[in-house]
């Protein structure tokens, strides 16, 4: 996810000089949210969170 973040950057910064990196720059965007909706999902989907995770400092009390 990090390597799709940087390239839609330098896409965006560099972009002006060649009208087809715009092209790309939107490509990749749609790639990066792509990126971020599954990463949501499986995070959502995690057995590990909050629910599941035992409260801090609550060993040992009855």
């Amino acid at each position: 996810m990090l390597v799709t973040v940087v390239v839609q950057v330098l896409l965006g910064i560099f972009g002006r000089g060649a009208p087809v990196l715009g092209l790309v720059h939107g490509a990749v965007a749609l790639v990066l949210f792509t990126v971020a909706v599954v990463a949501a999902r499986r995070a959502e989907a995690s057995p590990i969170g909050p629910e599941s995770a035992p409260a801090r400092g609550t060993a040992g009390v009855a």
